[in-house]
């Protein structure tokens, strides 16, 4: 199952196609989804995992310096792509 705040952007109106969303970060932290969730299009899936996984970036910044996360986006038939999110505040002064 993933995460909670993966799961609270992961939900569609209209579900046809089953994806699952195995999540982890640099650190080796991580979930893998035994359940998925359901959408229209592989599109509203990369577009909802994509836009939960910034949202959680944000959240998870260590010391406000970078971080860096990912999302494995699989199907009954296996990986289909992953998501990786780098984040790095650069300081000008």
């Amino acid at each position: 199952m993933p995460p909670r705040w993966m799961r609270k952007c992961l939900r569609p109106d209209n579900a046809l196609l089953r994806y699952y969303f195995d999540f982890q970060d640099e650190d080796g932290h991580g979930a893998v989804d035994d359940d998925g969730i359901e959408f229209s299009t592989f599109e509203e899936a990369r577009s909802a995992v994509a836009r939960a996984l910034s949202e959680h970036a944000l959240e998870v910044m260590p010391d406000g310096h970078a971080t860096r996360l990912w999302v494995d986006v699989r199907n009954g038939d296996g990986v289909i792509c992953k998501l990786v999110l780098s984040l790095e505040l650069v300081r000008e002064r």
